[in-house]
């Protein structure tokens, strides 16, 4: 899916397929949909009355739509990405986000579905730095900055507009240093679909103002304090890796991809009855998935054949359980294979490795598995 609209260009690519992409445990959608062009904005909307003042000279890399809830009817709001600047010591993301004009629901700020504060330990003093940098091609995420007292280098909150519609309001928030062979990088702002393929360039935006209050996009960009970039906390703490994660619709065969690294998962209760390890009728095609894709894209070596299970039961039972279960599974799987020179480890890890929640039936399920890990090729 790409999204770029430079003043007034605005072109989206989909991939229909059911995706997923996971920053620590945390799931961000993809949506899926039909190449084309994106719609024009109403007269009425942030977006309009934008492009018609300033279109000439603002550049405007990327939209998105924000909700503020998974309510349909909910607030939603325009973002528009400005520019993706290289610092010395980091990146700077410039964006906008406005309300439609006549909105109800102005005291709504949802930039993001996970609190920076919560899932990277980030006091921020700051909501609005909340938004990620895509790598997909290394399978990397970049995540807000922090000080040397764990305050994001981002807008203050007071750079939010709370209480007014119709006119889009400038942000920036600093970012660890991409990787100097990057010409574009993907723009996740807030809980909005992925910006693809935003260019990347050097230096500040000018003229810089200083932001405490909000600031209305055309006058101006939000002052970055070099300084404080260059000290920033230990930024490789803000690079993540990036899990991709596709499924069929059941379920039953899970793949979960990281830089490195493909594990495919099998679910158990299509492999095995309740606490058996001989293989059900319907289990050679779920292994034969496996294969496919070791075929298809493993760089040789070891292949690495994982039980799971559930915390039902005890952990000396289930890790006995699930090491069974792989063994079953590996038996299968070696004919399958026609790596050249590839070799075999068997683990059971029982309850300990969970990918759900023990404490709901569905998330039980996801953890009932086993996986099939191998080592991909560069470029596969």
């Amino acid at each position: 899916m790409t999204m770029h609209a430079l003043r007034t260009r605005a072109v989206v690519r989909v991939a229909a397929v059911a995706t997923a992409v996971f920053i620590g445990g945390t799931a961000f959608g993809i949506s899926s949909g039909q190449a084309g062009t994106a719609p024009a904005e109403s007269p009425a909307s942030p977006a309009a009355a934008a492009a018609s003042a300033s279109s000439a000279v603002l550049p405007v890399l990327g939209r998105a739509t924000i909700t503020g809830s998974r309510d349909v009817a909910g607030a939603r709001a325009t973002a528009l990405v400005h520019g993706v600047r290289r610092v010395p010591g980091g990146t700077v993301l410039y964006f906008s986000v406005g309300l439609p004009s006549g909105s109800t629901n102005t005291g709504w700020t949802g930039l993001s579905r996970i609190s920076q504060a919560r899932r990277y330990g980030v006091s921020s003093g700051s909501t609005l730095g909340t938004q990620f940098l895509v790598d997909m091609a290394r399978k990397q995420v970049y995540s807000v900055l922090v000080d040397s007292e764990r305050r994001a280098l981002a807008s203050p909150n007071t750079a939010w507009a709370r209480t007014k519609s119709g006119q889009f309001y400038v942000l920036y928030q600093v970012l660890p240093e991409l990787p100097a062979d990057l010409t574009t990088i993907d723009v996740l702002v807030g809980n909005a679909d992925v910006i693809h393929d935003v260019p990347i360039s050097d230096g500040l935006m000018e003229p810089a103002v200083e932001q405490t209050n909000p600031l209305p996009l055309g006058q101006g960009w939000p002052k970055v304090d070099l300084a404080a970039v260059a000290a920033s906390l230990d930024p490789a703490q803000s690079v993540h890796d990036l899990t991709v994660v596709t499924s069929d619709l059941e379920k039953t065969v899970v793949q979960r991809e990281k830089k490195d690294s493909v594990s495919v998962d099998l679910a158990a209760d299509v492999l095995f009855a309740v606490d058996s390890d001989t293989l059900t009728a319907a289990a050679k095609t779920k292994i034969q998935a496996a294969a496919d894709q070791i075929n298809e894209r493993s760089a040789g070596g070891d292949i690495r054949v994982v039980g799971h299970t559930d915390d039902s039961g005890s952990s000396s039972y289930n890790d006995d359980l699930s090491k069974r279960r792989a063994q079953s599974v590996a038996n299968v799987l070696k004919p399958l294979v026609t790596v050249a020179g590839a070799t075999y480890k068997i683990e059971g890890r029982g309850e300990r490795e969970p990918v759900a929640d023990n404490d709901t039936s569905s998330g039980r399920q996801e953890n009932r598995r086993v996986s099939v890990i191998f080592t991909p090729q560069e470029g596969k």
